[in-house]
């Protein structure tokens, strides 16, 4: 860290304090100033100077162990907000709720956290975090280390837990997206979630804008982007294939043995699920329970209660999955930096029905034009597969 308490109380840094300073005009002891026990000043060649707690001390305000990229990825965001004429922060701590924040500034009367996330932790911890800033009026915001961007075979990046609670939204658009930045490159990167075939995995678009370029508002607002091309569309389609094909393991899974009761009211089963169900839409991160199921429920559960071109609302949709995810019948993700994500995942895929003529938007409302059947056989429903593919694909449908 670079901050720490001299023996009299004084906080000084070793980012605005010149090194010759040291020790004549702060001579140690130094102490963390969050949990007041002694620290070290690094005077290392290699890595920069830097204060440290005690081998085998236990800091319960630092949750892992400070590197390098860490202490550089500090140093270049608070460099950068200077330049950009604000007084940020840099291991501010919080006494209200007990948090340091890695960089913590002011802009336009709001307060924000940066928080430079290079190592693994709990998703419970990045929740309570999140949670802790929101609770006394600072907006957090989380940016990743470019190492966790992991991209795996085409646009397929691998999304682990606890990250997904950095996930931000666009206002323009309520498009969302994960920051991750490289001090070596001083870039930031943005990932925009396209499609999510699996619980860790998403296909996306990635952006990349130097930080020398980068006006604040893209951080707080997330910048503009046009979407990249759909080259992940026919690893969709597999996946759909998979869905339908490979042995449906739903033993253990309370979404999948709920939807499999459903489906045997209909006399079938979760392979069987309609063609219209296991699509891409915007806002579908809220739901950690895979598309086709908790699409199917819209499908098979809501819409044949609804006659034919009787007006009905989303709203209502909503407060029975809401119901449902209470009983643990569907699962969700805590994104605690998105306002109303199962309200606007619901929204988006009624839009999707509406443009694949299943449902019609009337403005004071939602109309079902176009009744839903099961299929009868696993090849008809990849006949169907392929079928929608083309027109959500290949006409501009998936958003």
């Amino acid at each position: 860290m670079f901050t720490a308490l001299t023996n009299n109380g004084q906080t000084i840094s070793l980012l605005t304090t010149p090194r010759e300073c040291f020790p004549s005009h702060y001579p140690p002891p130094y102490y963390c100033p969050a949990c007041s026990q002694n620290v070290i000043l690094k005077k290392g060649t290699k890595r920069r100077w830097h204060f440290a707690h005690q081998s085998g001390s236990l800091c319960a305000y630092q949750s892992e162990p400070e590197t390098e990229e860490h202490l550089a990825g500090k140093l270049v965001l608070y460099q950068w907000l200077k330049e950009k004429g604000l007084s940020p922060s840099v291991e501010a701590f919080i006494s209200s709720i007990r948090r340091t924040a890695d960089v913590l500034f002011t802009w336009k009367n709001n307060s924000y956290a940066l928080e430079f996330q290079c190592s693994s932790i709990s998703s419970e911890e990045t929740i309570q975090r999140t949670k802790d800033y929101y609770s006394v009026g600072i907006t957090p915001i989380w940016i990743f280390s470019l190492s966790r961007l992991r991209k795996m075979e085409g646009p397929r990046y691998v999304i682990h837990s606890f990250e997904w609670i950095g996930l931000r939204e666009r206002r323009k658009d309520l498009r969302h997206a994960f920051i991750y930045f490289s001090p070596e490159s001083s870039s930031f990167y943005y990932l925009f979630p396209r499609a999510l075939p699996a619980n860790s995995a998403v296909f996306g678009d990635v952006y990349t804008m130097p930080i020398i370029h980068t006006p604040i508002e893209h951080l707080i607002y997330l910048p503009n982007t046009l979407n990249g091309p759909l080259t992940w569309s026919a690893n969709w389609m597999n996946q759909k294939k998979n869905w339908r094909f490979h042995t449906n393991q739903w033993r253990g899974k309370p979404d999948k043995t709920y939807m499999r009761q459903i489906f045997a009211k209909h006399r079938s089963d979760l392979p069987f699920f309609p063609s219209e169900a296991g699509w891409p839409s915007l806002s579908m991160e809220a739901f950690q329970t895979s598309s086709y199921i908790w699409q199917s429920w819209i499908l098979l559960c809501f819409l044949p209660n609804i006659p034919l071109y009787q007006r009905f609302s989303s709203r209502t949709i909503c407060h029975e999955i809401h119901s449902l995810i209470l009983n643990d019948n569907f699962i969700i993700r805590e994104l605690p930096s998105i306002s109303s994500p199962i309200e606007k995942a619901v929204f988006f895929y009624l839009e999707l029905l509406q443009r694949i003529g299943i449902l019609k938007n009337t403005g004071a409302g939602w109309k079902k034009v176009k009744n839903i059947f099961l299929p009868i056989s696993l090849e008809d429903a990849f006949k169907m597969d392929k079928k929608w593919s083309n027109i959500i694909f290949y006409k501009g449908i998936v958003n």
